[in-house]
């Protein structure tokens, strides 16, 4: 049976109103030859990972993780793509998910949030569903070593600024050395039981 490969990732280009302008493009010379390059100017934008150190002072460093232990093996997928938008949700939708699952030291989360608002477009954002407060609390129970998701995962980002009470991902997950891997795309692609 042949793999097949799924592309998590989300696009990157000057196109995303949240991000626009981030990519810079430079004419470079070298040695007589000129080439066109393009870098991000913030690397804290489309699918990237979130380290304790993004909100907590003092906190870990992605350096200061082994990543390969932490990123390669199987997934716990917790399929809620039933949520509807600006839905919250909770401890006990995702346990009916896990209940399903092998695994728990890497777990995503996923909404399929993508296929109903292009992530491109403020609606994506504003009326993303969220992770309640009991939901973060129960994801943390599993003790896994990453979470992922495919959607603005806490209230807060939506409103633009992370504070305890509105965003527990950032300050329970990353409290506890859980690496995010914020904002996955095509989760819907997946096949069945992964």
């Amino acid at each position: 049976m042949s793999k097949r490969y799924v592309d998590l990732s989300e696009p990157i280009n000057n196109e995303h109103f949240r991000y626009k302008d981030f990519i810079i493009t430079r004419e470079i010379e070298k040695n007589g030859v000129k080439k066109t390059v393009n870098y991000m100017s913030l690397t804290h934008a489309f699918t990237h990972i979130d380290a304790p150190c993004h909100v907590l002072p003092g906190g870990k460093r992605l350096e200061d993780f082994d990543l390969f232990s932490f990123l390669i093996g199987k997934a716990a997928i917790l399929d809620v793509s039933y949520v509807q938008p600006t839905q919250g949700i909770t401890a006990e939708m995702l346990e009916k998910e896990f209940e399903k699952c092998s695994t728990s030291d890497f777990i995503i989360v996923k909404t399929s949030f993508g296929r109903q608002r292009d992530s491109f477009t403020p609606e994506f954002w504003s009326e993303a569903p969220w992770l309640t407060e009991e939901g973060v609390k129960y994801l943390a129970s599993l003790n896994p070593k990453v979470v992922g998701y495919d959607f603005p995962q806490d209230y807060g980002i939506r409103e633009g600024v992370m504070r305890v009470d509105n965003s527990p991902t950032h300050f329970l997950l990353l409290a506890k050395d859980v690496l995010m891997i914020e904002y996955m795309n095509h989760l819907w692609e997946l096949p069945e039981g992964s």
